[in-house]
């Protein structure tokens, strides 16, 4: 489903980039576009004037910060942000910063707050039903076990699709991957490193059992990756991740300037600054 095809609230999963079970976190948005939503709250910074597009959808309450408190530069401070899309809230909706929203503002609750909300080509309506509902996140259950690989930097490996132990891909190395299923306890994606894949002959599973890391400029691309157990998933600055990552276990953290193609569903997502996020390629 396109950004612009979606009205209001939806049960659909996969019509967000980003979905999280407990809470959402988006220190800046930036160039990004998608669809955001929670079960619990939605914490929003700042966003570059109509370069942020999207609904922001929470079945608790919807925050927006001042940026002073999300640890931007003071000189920021007080700037207006652009939001070309909707909020909804089955609680209130807190304006602490400065905010457009290019859309309607609804929550069964009320808008409150000391900042500015500036309303375009929408309305603000308090005390009705926003017309959102639960989504649950889907449920994971495997196991993975086998010998460990380590690919090094100036030997790229291709691994068939099987069950493994811990798979590190060190600094600057690369890892094929081919159409299949993959099983691991641990996947380490080093600095610079690359897992490529090629879905050929069909799309392509990475479970992991226990931790998942992508270090800085780390980069994986077209894949389905399921994360059973990690509490926390590091995806590191600059890093890339093109595809759909399930982790309804995990905290998932984008580090400074990462990118995401795609969907991320999980417990809590922490977006830090200058993270550009969009949905799957119609």
């Amino acid at each position: 489903m396109g950004v612009d095809e979606f009205v209001g609230g939806t049960d659909d999963l996969e019509a967000y980039v980003l979905y999280g079970d407990e809470a959402v976190r988006l220190k800046r948005i930036s160039s990004s576009r998608g669809h955001v939503g929670s079960n619990g709250k939605i914490t929003i910074g700042r966003c570059h004037s109509r370069r942020g597009k999207g609904d922001l959808h929470s079945l608790e309450k919807i925050i927006v910060k001042d940026p002073i408190t999300m640890e931007e530069d003071p000189a920021t401070k007080g700037d207006d942000s652009t939001l070309q899309g909707d909020l909804r809230a089955l609680e209130e909706i807190m304006i602490n910063g400065s905010i457009t929203v290019e859309g309607d503002v609804v929550t069964n609750g009320e808008v409150c707050g000391n900042g500015t909300l500036k309303v375009k080509n929408g309305h603000v309506i308090e005390g009705e039903d926003a017309g959102l509902s639960p989504i649950d996140l889907p449920e994971l259950d495997f196991i993975a076990g086998g010998p460990n690989i380590w690919v090094r930097r100036k030997h790229p490996q291709r691994l068939p699709p099987g069950s493994y132990g811990k798979v590190r891909v060190m600094r600057g190395s690369a890892l094929y991957l081919s159409s299949g299923e993959y099983f691991m306890e641990r996947l380490r994606i080093g600095r610079g490193a690359i897992v490529r894949i090629d879905p050929s002959d069909g799309p392509i599973t990475i479970n992991v059992v226990k931790r998942l890391r992508i270090r800085r400029h780390g980069r994986i691309e077209k894949v389905t990756l399921n994360v059973l157990n990690d509490r926390r998933i590091w995806i590191g600055p600059h890093a890339e991740f093109e595809g759909t990552l399930i982790a309804p276990n995990s905290r998932v953290r984008f580090g400074h300037g990462s990118e995401l193609e795609g969907a991320v569903y999980a417990r809590k997502i922490w977006a830090g600054r200058k993270v550009r996020f969009q949905p799957h390629p119609d």
